[in-house]
């Protein structure tokens, strides 16, 4: 028993070496300091509702190729339309 906890105390003191437990309010102040401080690298980019593109003409980097293609056809139907023309 004696040899158990000599063994227990050896590895305690080791892992505390290791690794060291900290208390929750102080871990929660740390990611909040962090987070306040985050900074952001790009510029967010802003798109037309009406296009879904950006100020220089780029669709979002999400929006995959069919949807590109169906995008601009829907854009060119929307401009083809004409005003009323009279038939006779």
């Amino acid at each position: 028993m004696e040899n158990l906890k000599k063994i227990a105390a050896a590895d305690a003191e080791s892992l505390n070496e290791v690794a060291r437990m900290k208390p929750v309010e102080e871990v929660k102040a740390e990611v909040k300091a962090k987070a306040d401080a985050m900074e952001v690298d790009k510029a967010q980019r802003v798109y037309n509702k009406k296009t879904k593109q950006d100020e220089n003409g780029h669709y979002p980097e999400w929006m995959n190729q069919r949807a590109v293609k169906k995008q601009k056809k829907k854009l060119a139907k929307s401009k083809k339309k004409p005003g009323k023309k009279i038939k006779w």
